[in-house]
């Protein structure tokens, strides 16, 4: 995707302002009776005039045009997306979310992200919570508006260490009741995590999902098990742990027994055929 960005100069706010303006009132007429509202100066130019001032404003480019703007502030380890906004003439392109993964890349030493938006704001809350962020309160202004803060910690995945990660694997698998990995077949799996590519998910310092597999290195990586803890969910996890197999191992295919299609079929997975399993004998 021909993506781009270049700090934001004067020369673009009469350019960039009515791009804001669309895009805040089009969010408006969306989720409420207005025709158009929006923050002190987004019609104007006078925000887009406050944002130059700030460290980090870009303007985003798409085809050779200017079509939005991104504002990051930064306290110590803590980052905060103050303003992003795209011409909704670009929506639903995936636009969004490539350049906020962009956003991301060029603050590596990330610990947290925040980003507040509109409480009514239905499609802002169902875009952040895909590129990972949840609600963590809610605030209300001198004039009865309503905000949601939204808060995403730094996501890492990790190979298998034993010492860190056994136990909380064991607690995962009890949570799905796959029973004969933590009771009776206990060591056997410690064995199996060991022997096989093994990857854990964490954000900042808290366990939240794993994945296991086997490979050939060649044709064919199969999924043993994929979890993501429940309160972790429908936050990209699952999706950077399959993402980080198949970048050990870009030539394979990837195969896994499926009880949940949809998050398989977003991931990328074709349902090729009907799965079969001869069963080992005890």
């Amino acid at each position: 995707m021909d993506i781009q960005y270049t700090d934001l100069k004067q020369s673009d706010i009469p350019i960039l302002t009515p791009i804001m303006k669309a895009a805040f009132d089009e969010d408006t007429r969306m989720h409420t009776a207005l025709s158009e509202d929006g923050p002190w100066g987004y019609d104007t130019g006078e925000l887009l005039f406050t944002l130059l001032q700030q460290a980090v404003s870009k303007v985003i480019w798409f085809e050779k045009k200017r079509i939005g703007e991104y504002t990051v502030l930064k306290d110590g380890k803590t980052y905060t997306l103050d303003m992003f906004f795209i011409d909704p003439k670009y929506a639903s392109k995936g636009i969004g979310t490539a350049v906020f993964q962009d956003i991301e890349k060029s603050c590596p030493d990330a610990e947290q992200w925040n980003v507040e938006t509109p409480a009514y704001s239905s499609r802002n809350r169902h875009f952040y919570e895909k590129c990972g962020f949840r609600v963590v309160r809610e605030k209300t202004y001198s004039d009865g508006a309503k905000s949601l803060i939204f808060e995403k910690q730094r996501l890492s995945v990790l190979a298998y260490r034993e010492e860190r990660d056994y136990e909380a694997i064991l607690q995962a698998c009890r949570a799905e009741k796959w029973e004969s990995f933590c009771t009776d077949r206990k060591e056997q799996y410690q064995t199996a995590l060991k022997n096989s590519v093994t990857y854990t998910a964490f954000l900042g310092e808290t366990f939240c999902g794993y994945i296991r597999c086997l490979t050939d290195g060649v044709f064919t990586t199969y999924c043993c098990e994929i979890v993501v803890s429940e309160k972790y969910r429908r936050r990209g996890i699952g999706r950077a742990l399959i993402q980080k197999i198949k970048a050990l191992y870009p030539s394979c295919c990837m195969d896994v027994l499926s009880d949940n299609d949809e998050f398989y079929q977003s991931n990328d997975f074709l349902l090729l055929c009907s799965g079969m399993r001869r069963l080992a004998k005890k």
